[in-house]
């Protein structure tokens, strides 16, 4: 389990760290703590099984979980299950979730979540200060 405010060393596209006072990879995150999975550049089947192990990881904390989609450029349908699974598991916790999808992303994300319908699935937010006061209220 990493410890607060520095990242889990690995050399798989994504991060998992809990974030706190904007050490969040030059992303202004908010002061308050959150457990933060950081998906960059293509994920897909390969990262699959990290991602899942640590969203259950997350989710031993009491720290709010965002999945962070910013620099993500690609996701697969068996990224899309997994964050359907941290949806489902999160909801039986009773744990907040939300996936961080700024206007700026890549264009490929917003598609998959508009083709599919997943922003209607799945709690998506543009704005770190959103996320703020939608977990915080």
């Amino acid at each position: 389990m990493p410890t607060l405010g520095s990242p889990k060393q690995t050399h798989l596209p994504y991060a998992f760290r809990i974030s706190r006072r904007g050490d969040h990879e030059g992303v202004e995150a908010p002061d308050t703590g959150f457990a933060v999975i950081a998906l960059q550049g293509e994920s897909d089947s390969y990262v699959a099984p990290r991602v899942r192990s640590d969203m259950r990881s997350a989710l031993g904390g009491d720290a709010p979980l965002v999945v962070d989609l910013t620099r993500a450029t690609f996701i697969d349908s068996t990224i899309v299950g997994v964050l359907l699974e941290g949806l489902a598991d999160c909801e039986r916790l009773e744990r907040p979730l939300l996936l961080l999808l700024p206007e700026d992303a890549a264009p490929e994300v917003h598609r998959l979540f508009e083709i599919t319908g997943l922003a209607s699935v799945l709690p998506v937010v543009s704005s770190w200060d959103e996320a703020s006061s939608r977990l915080l209220s």
